[in-house]
């Protein structure tokens, strides 16, 4: 558990946190969340033994705006519309950034895949999604924003579409097994029968 102060010698707050429930604590329980709110001001927090010293830079640090990675996905041809395929992932600038609010496309190659508000890139329209008509992948340029309303580099999300032998044309082709000629035995007997027969001649005459 940790307990701070946020107030100085005048008795002036800094800051103060809000637990889930909206009330102001001096104290959290380890793997419990909170929020901390601040004045503004630059302030520093030190441990009760005074073995650790913290920073805090609220007001340079709300003007930090997230940052979003660029991502590689794949997913199968007409795959149904709502299939999540994958999920976006926003980092915090600084430490007392503000939250992200939501994500969002401003530009993409297909309307086949898109980027939910929350981030999780999902199929929009299968009927698009088809490798067969030359969609083998597509690009999507995303940006994320946050509570103070920055907004974030762009990152370039790749969706690559895997083929499937849905196609007649891709059909596995199945060869008849081929049949044995009778021509070949038939020339045999011939050949064999031929000297009984020409012996049957020549006991006649």
């Amino acid at each position: 558990m940790g307990s701070y102060t946020f107030t100085d010698a005048s008795n002036d707050q800094y800051a103060w946190i809000e637990n889930e429930a909206g009330e102001t604590v001096s104290s959290i329980e380890p793997g419990a969340s909170a929020t901390l709110y601040n004045a503004g001001a630059d302030f520093m927090i030190l441990s009760d033994s005074g073995s650790k010293l913290y920073t805090a830079t609220p007001e340079s640090d709300l003007n930090t705006p997230p940052v979003v990675a660029d991502a590689e996905f794949s997913v199968d041809e007409n795959t149904e519309n709502g299939t999540v395929i994958g999920t976006l992932e926003a980092t915090y600038g600084a430490d007392l950034a503000s939250p992200v609010t939501e994500f969002i496309v401003i530009s993409s190659s297909s309307t086949a895949i898109s980027v939910t508000a929350t981030g999780d890139v999902v199929v929009m329209n299968q009927d698009v999604l088809d490798y067969d008509a030359g969609l083998t992948s597509i690009e999507l340029e995303v940006v994320a924003t946050d509570r103070s309303g920055n907004v974030s580099e762009s990152a370039m999300v790749t969706v690559t579409v895997n083929n499937l032998a849905d196609e007649a044309s891709e059909q596995p082709v199945v060869e008849e097994p081929k049949k044995k000629s009778s021509s070949g035995s038939l020339a045999w007997l011939t050949l064999l029968a031929a000297p009984f027969a020409f012996m049957r001649r020549r006991k006649q005459k």
